[in-house]
């Protein structure tokens, strides 16, 4: 009972900590995101990002670590993995001609939500938070791929309409 406890309460550290890096960084992964995105192209920024998501959620929470070297690799979970969504706003619009551009990029956003719930059902059946992350490292797989099947928008030309 008492290791139950010590690893409830070192999960809850680990879910409390990565809740607090992922909002306390968010302003640098959000800007760092956007522009190696617009540096690299959306395709192959994605790709890297993601990418450097995988490595670190699979091998960061493969094996139980010390208090300390979680909050290196919930740091580095936070950056990578939150990070990619500062991109986001910046490349689903200009997928969709002008007039349709605010209802496409909603769309997008909310069918990942949709998926996004479904994970959440999952994680919530497993018993230690460390899987939890670990698992949604492997999700990173299935973007990356699709990352690599995104249409390059030509960053140089994008519209703007006054409405």
């Amino acid at each position: 009972v008492q290791n139950a406890d010590k690893e409830l309460e070192k999960g809850n550290w680990i879910t409390y900590h990565g809740s607090y890096k992922s909002w306390h960084y968010s302003p640098l992964d959000l800007l760092f995101s956007a522009f190696i995105t617009k540096w690299l192209g959306y395709k192959k920024g994605f790709a890297i990002l993601l990418t450097c998501a995988l490595l670190v959620f699979v091998i960061g929470f493969s094996t139980p670590r010390s208090s300390d070297e979680y909050k290196i690799w919930v740091t580095a979970a936070a950056f990578f993995g939150l990070g990619v969504f500062g991109s986001f706003p910046l490349y689903f619009p200009l997928l969709f001609p002008t007039l349709l551009r605010t209802t496409g990029a909603g769309f997008c956003y909310n069918a990942g939500r949709i998926i996004t719930a479904g994970g959440t059902l999952f994680a919530g059946q497993l018993p230690d938070p460390r899987q939890i992350f670990q698992y949604v490292g492997f999700l990173y797989i299935i973007v990356i791929l699709l990352a690599f099947t995104m249409p390059e928008v030509d960053q140089g030309k994008e519209e703007v309409v006054a409405a």
